[in-house]
């Protein structure tokens, strides 16, 4: 029995892969999932869920209006006959197989690596401490020596003590670390205001990434956390010491009791230090804390989450939420005890 259309149409979306700011592909990218449902013959109301769970993967993901305004424009201005692909060689259920998405390109280990090191502890940073200050967050708590620390900030200039630099020296910023949509003027982070990071890891507990969070009052030039400029974020969480454990083992420890056996998936940087400056108050260092943001979350990342783990979704009651919630749902397979925690504060703009 053939696929319905709106598989096919899933399955070439799948096959386009995500639109990545900065690559110099991402306009032609977003063009052509947007034509997709037109080329299918789907309606604007029957191919927009579709092109939405798309856009999920993108890097950044466009927000709803544009996405909408990007769709009804390709629609609009399409040059082939709607339908055009229904009998086509390529999309009939008996061609060769889509292929499967390409794996998610992050910046090379050691220049992550070495920018971390350059990095300095948040409370050594007066505008990050202020910053984390403001949120509620003790910088000092955050700068704790762990394995690895949740942020650390960044200055423009090394300051006496650093390990790795002399005084006055400017640290060295790759390519990635940078905003601007032309390669020969390029900002780097040290000179914006995004001067604290959050590393990131792969299914398997390797720092592969940053999200660098804009501290200064006023608008940012870009989204307040933003990626390495020309790569993808699918497919990496923010986390603590335990989130990272479980990243890297699969399993909770031996000896840790089953009740303690949790962990707390919630968006966004805010509230992951959050979460994680809780657990260290309480002294809750069993409890795993793993950060999430759009487009983040994978089946490889769901498949780490043991068996009747109990698993906490910290989001927001929105429609990004909600559809957040489903999709986590959607991977784990009732396979873990998951509930829904709001937190109080409503979610960043």
């Amino acid at each position: 029995m053939g696929l319905d259309t709106s598989e096919r149409v899933r399955r070439y979306l799948r096959a386009i892969g995500p639109a990545v700011a900065g690559s110099g592909r991402s306009h032609a990218t977003v063009l052509s999932a947007c034509l997709a449902g037109h080329d299918f013959g789907l309606d604007l109301g029957a191919f927009y869920p579709l092109l939405d769970e798309w856009n999920g993967a993108n890097q950044p993901p466009l927000d709803d209006r544009a996405l909408r305004t990007q769709v009804e424009s390709a629609y609009r201005s399409a040059k082939s006959p709607f339908g055009h692909k229904l009998d086509a060689a390529d999309a009939r259920d008996d061609g060769p197989p889509m292929p499967p998405p390409a794996p998610p390109e992050y910046p090379p280990v050691d220049e992550v690596a070495r920018l971390w090191a350059q990095c300095r502890g948040v409370d050594e940073h007066p505008g990050v401490a202020a910053w984390l200050a403001s949120r509620g967050l003790d910088p000092a708590r955050l700068s704790q020596p762990r394995e690895v620390p949740m942020c650390r900030a960044l200055q423009q200039y090394a300051q006496a003590g650093h390990p790795t630099l002399s005084p006055g020296q400017r640290l060295w910023m790759p390519r990635w670390a940078a905003i601007g949509s032309d390669d020969r003027k390029l900002t780097p982070w040290t000179d914006t205001g995004y001067q604290v990071l959050i590393p990131c890891y792969d299914a398997a507990g390797v720092m592969r990434s940053f999200r660098a969070r804009w501290i200064h009052p006023g608008d940012p030039p870009a989204a307040k956390a933003i990626p390495p400029r020309g790569f993808e974020a699918r497919g990496l969480v923010m986390a603590n010491i335990a989130g990272l454990w479980l990243l890297r083992e699969g399993s909770w420890p031996a000896e840790l009791a089953e009740h303690h056996r949790q962990l707390w998936l919630v968006e966004g940087e805010p509230d992951t230090l959050t979460f994680d400056d809780a657990v260290k108050q309480t002294r809750s260092c069993h409890r795993a804390v793993w950060g999430v943001y759009n487009g983040s979350w994978t089946a490889e990342l769901a498949a780490r989450v043991p068996d009747n783990a109990d698993v906490v979704l910290g989001i927001h009651d929105d429609e990004a939420g909600r559809k957040y919630r489903d999709k986590v749902d959607r991977t784990l397979h009732g396979r873990v005890r998951l509930r829904v925690h709001v937190p109080k504060k409503p979610r960043e703009a």
